[in-house]
């Protein structure tokens, strides 16, 4: 699975073979950690470890999502949205290079059992389970504080000039 990746150190390696375990059991747990793949440089590989993973979970390639930094409506919103279809995993894909993560949607959806909200364009709300696999990916990342405890992170570094 790991074949091909340069991971910054031994505990990189065992995080990304960490976020595999934590999605095959994830259904079955109230709360886990997401995975978040992170490197210093663009190309470094952190999509196709992510999809490697969700093709392991699933059997298909992996949907990518956008993440609305700095709009905590709107990622409440697309979160009710992905949990309603009930996916094995969710990727945050190509965050801002060089931002400090943040979100407080997401943390909320991670450490609970149910995401409850109201429909958009509806006057009733949803409940949706949060039993997924999380994972984000990004060039120079950082973990806010809130964050650091609910991510497993897996750093590549390769040592390739155009690793791709």
């Amino acid at each position: 699975m790991l074949d091909g990746f340069e991971f910054d150190n031994l505990l990189s390696a065992d995080a990304a073979v960490a976020g595999l375990f934590t999605g095959v059991q994830r259904r079955l747990l109230d709360q886990a950690p997401g995975l978040a793949v992170l490197a210093g440089a663009q190309a470094s590989g952190k999509t196709t470890l992510a999809r490697r993973l969700h093709l392991l979970l699933t059997g298909q390639d992996m949907p990518v999502a956008s993440f609305p930094a700095g709009d905590e409506a709107e990622m409440q919103k697309r979160l009710l949205s992905l949990l309603l279809r009930s996916p094995a995993m969710v990727c945050f894909d190509n965050l801002a290079d060089g931002t400090t993560f943040r979100s407080a949607a997401l943390a909320a959806a991670m450490t609970g059992p149910v995401l409850s909200q109201r429909v958009l364009g509806v006057s009733r709300d949803a409940d949706a389970p949060t039993n997924v696999l999380f994972v984000l990916t990004g060039n120079n990342l950082s973990l806010g504080a809130d964050e650091a405890t609910r991510w497993m992170v897996s750093r590549l570094a390769p040592t390739a000039a155009r690793p791709e």
